[in-house]
């Protein structure tokens, strides 16, 4: 398998609505599993940051697919790159929205409280989708216990 991570942002659409969101999860989850994808998926402000995990043929496919969602805006890719070793191995799509916790972390790889992931580097991009993907892993095992 020639396995990348491909991090993409865009906006939500004019023609979205918020309750969409949950029909984009519940799409990606059904497509990624058997698809072999992972990946993580943030939504704030109007923006996603999403990043997508697997072979790479698939991946891009997906990626085209996405692009071309009525749903998402100016699908911008800022990175694309061959990886080892997942480092979403633990989602098919994990998720989280706009949250107080989460501001921290905008400001922290952003600096700025405004989420906009189209001024993100790649590497900040890659780092805060894992900084939010370990705090929504966190946060799971505190409403569990």
């Amino acid at each position: 398998m020639n396995l990348i991570r491909m991090i993409y942002a865009s906006a939500i659409s004019e023609t979205c609505s918020i309750q969409e969101i949950q029909k984009i999860l519940e799409s990606a989850r059904r497509r990624n599993v058997p698809d072999e994808i992972t990946g993580f998926l943030c939504f704030a402000r109007g923006f996603f940051l999403q990043i997508l995990e697997g072979d790479h043929k698939v991946v891009s496919e997906t990626f085209c697919r996405i692009a071309q969602d009525p749903r998402h805006a100016n699908a911008a890719l800022l990175d694309c790159s061959p990886i080892a070793a997942r480092q979403f191995s633990d989602w098919s799509m994990g998720y989280v929205g706009e949250t107080k916790a989460n501001r921290a972390l905008f400001v922290q790889y952003s600096e700025t409280d405004r989420f906009d992931p189209y001024k993100l580097t790649r590497d900040n991009a890659a780092s805060l989708l894992v900084a939010l993907s370990d705090q929504q892993k966190a946060s799971q095992r505190q409403a569990a216990a």
